[in-house]
């Protein structure tokens, strides 16, 4: 990962997208590009590009979102799980 960041990602680090819909636009313009990003910000932009989109196989990272409420918060019972 170090080694793809020194020489991919680095150098282009002035012309980054700054968000995911313009990540996953630049795929259906640019060839040889790929664009890292939780799929469900993926999904909700594919149906207005004017490309298909693929995953590639076996690139998928499992990731867990956690939430701080307040101590007593009403909302607790319902995010745990």
């Amino acid at each position: 990962m170090q080694e793809v960041y020194r020489k991919m990602i680095y150098p282009e680090m002035d012309s980054l997208p700054t968000n995911v819909s313009e990540g996953v636009r630049r795929l259906c313009t640019r060839d040889k590009y790929a664009f890292f990003a939780a799929e469900m910000d993926i999904e909700s932009l594919k149906a207005t590009l004017p490309c298909t989109l693929i995953r590639v196989p076996g690139t998928t990272i499992v990731t867990y979102l956690s939430m701080a409420v307040q101590k007593g918060s009403p909302y607790k019972g319902m995010l745990d799980h």
